[in-house]
């Protein structure tokens, strides 16, 4: 119960937030560029977002196909989804929704859990990659074609660090025997629960590194993945500029990538739920930093997040509940032994 109480807590605090933000900038003024939105631009833009999944679910089924296993896509489709809504109700990004994804690969289609997780940890580092190469891109747009703040520059170079520091990590537990025995060595020696289980979680981290690196000493397989996560980036560009036009305004696409590498770091904060409040207020503020007019950017940001929050949670939820998800479930680390 208290795992509902966090989470209703939580996100009554980023909504009082995005109330806070958007009557800042004027609920009215937002409301005059809303009604005039343009419904032929905004169906492409959720098109988009629709082509964007539907790419993310070719990249991590290229992982699948490299364990061994055969998916329909349609199936991976809503799984990410579903994955996806859980991440937005969670604090932290894709550390709720991808225990849940691999849950579904095992009840669905037979993949065991360890095998499943290393097929999406593998999908998220080609996602990671391609996130900081389009970071440390916006970092040098910010840089050479407007006057920053000091914040916003130290925040992308800090985020750009870290961000690697994490990827070098991941692929180094993921891919090193000998990292992964020391760490669980260290782990046990600590933890008395995990001292019993040491050689089955060995045994199981083994194989979950076995099928890891399979799937990464497989050209075929990382071309075809980061042609894939390009396109995901493709569609978020698309998507953003749509929404821009249907409301009658032209922005510069190099702008909207310098407003993507941001929208990278907001959501990678662990506040709110997706982010809720931190998002909407940051963005926002980007915005208008690059020249946009506030009601302007205010609904952009508002339709933003109709459809790649309020619209995945809903559509995401209504799935996971049909597969018998729990969608504030607290997860645990029983997902490894399966």
């Amino acid at each position: 119960m208290s795992n509902y109480i966090k989470f209703l807590l939580l996100f009554a605090i980023g909504v009082i937030i995005s109330a806070f933000i958007y009557n800042t900038v004027g609920i009215s003024d937002t409301a005059s560029v809303l009604l005039k939105v343009n419904i032929p631009y905004l169906t492409v833009a959720v098109v988009s977002y629709v082509l964007l999944i539907l790419f993310w679910s070719l990249k991590w089924n290229e992982f699948i196909k490299a364990s061994g296993f055969s998916v329909p896509v349609r199936e991976l489709l809503t799984n990410l989804t579903v994955g996806m809504a859980v991440n937005a109700l969670t604090p932290v990004a894709k550390m709720g929704g991808e225990p849940v994804r691999a849950y579904l690969l095992k009840k669905r289609n037979g993949i065991k859990i360890r095998i499943g997780m290393a097929t999406i940890v593998a999908d998220l580092g080609i996602e990671a990659i391609n996130s900081i190469t389009l970071i440390i891109l916006s970092l040098f747009l910010v840089a050479f074609l407007i006057s920053p703040p000091a914040w916003l520059l130290i925040s992308f170079v800090f985020f750009s660090i870290v961000s690697l520091l994490l990827l070098v990590s991941l692929f180094g537990i993921a891919s090193s025997e000998s990292l992964a025995e020391r760490i669980i060595l260290w782990l046990s020696r600590r933890i008395e629960k995990i001292n019993h289980l040491k050689g089955k979680i060995t045994e199981s981290f083994k194989q979950f590194q076995r099928t890891f690196r399979r799937g990464f000493r497989r050209k075929d397989t990382i071309i075809r993945s980061f042609f894939y996560g390009i396109c995901v980036k493709l569609m978020d560009l698309v998507r953003l500029y749509m929404l821009f036009l249907s409301i009658g305004y032209t922005i510069d696409p190099i702008y909207l990538i310098i407003a993507m590498g941001l929208s990278a770091i907001l959501l990678s904060i662990p506040a709110t739920p997706g982010g809720l409040g931190l998002f909407e207020g940051g963005m926002i503020g980007a915005f208008v930093l690059l020249g946009v007019p506030h009601n302007i950017a205010a609904a952009v940001v508002f339709l933003e997040r109709l459809i790649t929050f309020w619209g995945v949670i809903v559509v995401g939820t209504g799935l996971g509940v049909y597969y018998g998800v729990g969608m504030l479930e607290k997860r645990n680390g029983k997902f490894l032994s399966r």
